[in-house]
Parts: C-alpha cells; structure tokens; sequence
C-alpha cells in the first residue's frame, strides 16, 4: 500500500511540472512571407552598339570621329594603299565610312584606314542613336496630342523668322542656282538652314547611267516635295566640263532642284568631300551636315536607289 501511494504521488506531481503543449490547430501557424514584387514596366535596356552594327545602319554614323592613341595607320587613294602616316592622338577627322572594325575618313585630298577600336566612334555613334531616339519620342508625344481633339489656339504672332540651324545649308546657300528658262539665276528656294535634310547628286551628262537614273529622281523629287514639302532640298553638283554643258543637262532633264553654279564646283566646295569615287552618286545629309546615307559603302558602289529608300524611310511627312 505505501508503494502504491508513493507511485501515485510520482504521477501528479509529473503531472502538473511538465509543461501543455495545445492541440495543433490552437497553433499560430505563421504566414509564408510574400513573393518580392516584380516590375512589370521596367524600361528595356538599349542594345549595345558594336562596330557591325553601326556600319550597317549609317544614320548612326557621327560626322567626325578623333583618334584615341598615337598610331601608324594606311594612307588611301582610289581605294588602293599608298603608304602609312603616323597620327597624333586627339586629332579629329571627317568620317566617311564605317566597314566592319576599321573606319575612313578624310585626310587632305586622300582617305585613312583607322582601327575602330582605336577612335571614339562607339562613343560618338551613341550620342547619334540618343538624339534620333529623343527626337523619335518627341515626334511620338507631338503625334499623340495631335491625335487628340482639343480646342486650337490662336497663332502666336512670329516677330522674327525662325533661327535656322543647318549650318551646312546656310553655308552653301550663296552658290546656289536654279533653272529659269534657257538661263540659270540665283536661288529663290526657302532658306537652306532650316532644312531637316539635304541631298547632293553627284552627276554629268557625259555620264550614261546619270542619264537613264535621272528622270527616276526627277519623278521622285515631285513626290517628295508634295509629301515632306520644304522640309529638305535635292542640290545637284554637276561634274561637266563647262556651264554650258551643265545648263543643258538640267534643260533637258527638266531638274526641279537647285544646283551649285559651275564656277562653285571644286575640291574646295563644302560638298565637294561627301562625293564618292564615281557618278551617279547619291549622299542624304541630316542637320548637322552628317552623312546618313551614301550610294558608297566601305568602298563599295551600292548605288542612288538605295539612298532614296533610306530617305523615305527617314523623313517625316508634313501636317496635312
């Protein structure tokens, strides 16, 4: 009887020192944590340019490129190798081409052959491709307020005429001529410096090809004048032999645009650099005188035709 007693006693006091665990469901079971958020509109991150891909895409090419580190580079002439020159660094040269990882530029009457990799053409190319991209999302915004009705304001009174900014166009205004009749006068277009592009054709009427593309321009030239109106202006650079050779050609083509007077045309002339190796040439020139499309590709002829699509696929149609 004491044992049991003792054994009793053992169990009670076991009893009521060993701590209550509640039934599982009078648990808090804790929440599982929630799942970071995921930004659905994160901007997306602009390609990388790489020297391949400006130079298939010349609107991305910037009009001078400065060497990076001295150098020993190839002189060119004709598209053939002369020589070798050794070139400083920090100095800036007009940039004709881009052709895989080297470019050409201009050096006196010959070209250069300059490694990409050592200029500051990436640098230069993607300022290009961010002033195309701002001016891209401000013709967006423009389109998308035009698109939505809204009560006109008054025309604002305009004191002055607007301040051009084509350099290049107001540049060569000067020497201008157009075709009046059997005789060529000064130019009476609107002001050049406020032209959004520029194209120079390269061209003579000794020249066959000239003369069979000709007509095709002059038929597109109409077209574009009533779809993008003064927003840019063809300019022909004639290589005849004399004046009157170069009148004849545009009476007979019956050319619409204006040209550079013959005693104008030489090496020395703004537009003389932007030529090509041959005719029928056609060059498209944005604002600032940068070559977005050229009938020459790293050295090598693809033709007007190819610069005409690249300028409709360029320009901006005006307000209707």
């Amino acid at each position: 009887m004491q044992t049991l007693r003792v054994g009793l006693g053992f169990l009670m006091l076991v009893f009521f020192i060993h701590p209550r665990v509640p039934p599982l469901e009078a648990q808090e079971v804790a929440a599982p944590a929630a799942a970071p958020a995921v930004a659905e509109d994160a901007a997306p991150v602009a390609e990388t340019l790489t020297a391949v891909k400006i130079a298939q895409d010349p609107a991305l090419w910037p009009k001078q490129v400065t060497v990076s580190t001295p150098q020993e580079v190839s002189l060119v002439s004709g598209g053939k190798a002369i020589g070798k020159i050794k070139l400083p660094a920090g100095t800036r040269y007009d940039l004709k081409a881009v052709a895989g990882e080297t470019v050409t530029v201009l050096y006196k009457e010959n070209e250069l052959v300059i490694p990409v990799i050592e200029t500051d053409l990436l640098t230069e190319a993607e300022k290009v491709r961010l002033r195309r991209d701002s001016m891209n999302a401000q013709r967006e915004a423009a389109a998308a307020v035009a698109s939505t009705e809204i009560k006109p304001a008054p025309a604002p009174v305009v004191s002055q005429p607007p301040k051009a900014t084509n350099e290049l166009g107001q540049k060569i205004q000067k020497d201008m001529v157009q075709l009046k009749g059997n005789r060529l006068s000064a130019y009476e277009g609107k002001e050049m410096g406020n032209k959004k592009h520029i194209l120079v054709y390269y061209s003579a009427s000794w020249c066959g090809p000239c003369k069979a593309f000709t007509p095709d321009l002059v038929a597109a030239y109409s077209r574009w004048k009533q779809k993008y109106g003064e927003d840019f202006e063809l300019v022909f650079f004639s290589s005849d032999h004399d004046e009157d050779q170069m009148r004849e050609y545009m009476k007979a083509s019956a050319m619409p645009w204006p040209a550079v007077k013959f005693s104008r045309v030489s090496k020395s002339h703004p537009l003389s650099k932007f030529g090509g190796r041959g005719i029928p040439c056609l060059v498209l020139l944005g604002g600032n005188g940068e070559v977005l499309s050229h009938s020459y590709e790293a050295e090598q002829y693809v033709g007007p035709r190819k610069v005409m699509a690249d300028f409709e696929r360029m320009a901006v149609p005006q307000a209707p």
